[in-house]
């Protein structure tokens, strides 16, 4: 059995190399959803390997697990990311299959953008998997979210002048994120900001 962690706890464990074969990303959040895979690309690939997409409304079950059994001896570590999971219908009870013996050199990466676990697929994913909430923070959260991404990207901004660009541009954290790596290329791509 699996565990629910905090999004800084698993980036964490992710950065130390410590990997997953599934996690499992809850919410819609859509920053937060990619600057996961871009962190999990950065350090599990390491420039090697590859990432596949997939989107359960578009894309078959049985491609998916083709490709999640497929053995080659030139591939050592792949990525796949699959949205829309609670979409896949066919073959659940060999997509759970997998969950319980995964191949080693892959990492699972499912999303699941509804805000809670309906039904006993979703349930059982969960049970399988590392997961974490990716939902949109609320405004009173959205200062502690986008000052934890900006130390994590290295930018160096005052208390004062994060809740300046939070006053203005603060709807979401990928607007506030934006908004400094805007002000850093202006300023000569300085990661210490000065709005």
């Amino acid at each position: 059995m699996k565990y629910s962690a905090r999004y800084s706890q698993i980036i964490h464990r992710i950065r130390s190399k410590e990997f997953s074969p599934i996690y499992f990303l809850i919410g819609s959040d859509a920053f937060l959803q990619d600057f996961f895979i871009k962190e999990l690309i950065s350090s599990f690939l390491n420039s090697e390997g590859y990432r596949k997409q997939y989107s359960m409304d578009l894309d078959s079950t049985q491609s998916l697990l083709n490709d999640l059994y497929e053995n080659s001896f030139f591939v050592t570590k792949r990525i796949f990311v699959v949205r829309e999971i609670h979409r896949l219908k066919t073959s659940q009870k060999d997509f759970l299959g997998y969950l319980k013996s995964p191949n080693p050199n892959n990492c699972l990466l499912l999303i699941h953008e509804g805000y809670n676990i309906k039904g006993k697929f979703l349930d059982s994913i969960k049970k399988s998997s590392i997961s974490t909430n990716v939902s949109p923070p609320f405004e009173e959260k959205i200062h502690d979210w986008a000052k934890y991404i900006l130390k994590l990207k290295g930018f160096n901004i005052s208390q004062n002048e994060l809740d300046a660009i939070i006053k203005t541009y603060g709807d979401s954290i990928a607007s506030v994120i934006n908004e400094v790596e805007k002000i850093s290329l202006m300023q000569g791509d300085n990661n210490k900001i000065n709005f």
